[in-house]
């Protein structure tokens, strides 16, 4: 998971990110600009990066979901 200021933290660590915040990466991401060919693979690895850790975090909170919704 990247951190709020774009660095990346350690691994395993994990960082708070609200609602408010992930809708705002969403928004933000039609916007990606990129300056040459060595940045559009930087930024191809990027988002396979966010790819992979979307789908973990949708198992989290859909997991999170389902046991909420059993209590």
């Amino acid at each position: 998971m990247c951190s709020v200021d774009g660095a990346r933290p350690d691994a395993g660590s994990h960082v708070a990110v609200s609602t408010a915040t992930l809708r705002g990466w969403l928004a933000a991401l039609p916007g990606l600009v990129a300056v040459d060919d060595a940045d559009r693979v930087d930024q191809l690895r990027l988002l396979e990066e966010v790819k992979a850790a979307t789908a973990a975090a949708q198992a989290r909170v859909s997991v999170d979901f389902d046991a909420s919704q059993r209590r």
